[in-house]
């Protein structure tokens, strides 16, 4: 899983203007995921011929 350094890296926007609160699930953010999920997640087995 990603970390929140992993996300500013990204370029993600890691809290609000006033800095009173996170905003990394923005577009960066769940681009950054997806891209995650892609890389990890299992894929089915196939059959070699």
């Amino acid at each position: 899983m990603p970390t929140i350094e992993d996300f500013g890296r990204y370029g993600v926007p890691l809290m609000n203007k006033e800095g009173t609160g996170f905003t990394f699930n923005d577009a960066k953010g769940v681009e950054l995921l997806t891209k995650y999920k892609s890389c990890t997640m299992p894929r089915p087995w196939t059959r070699r011929r």
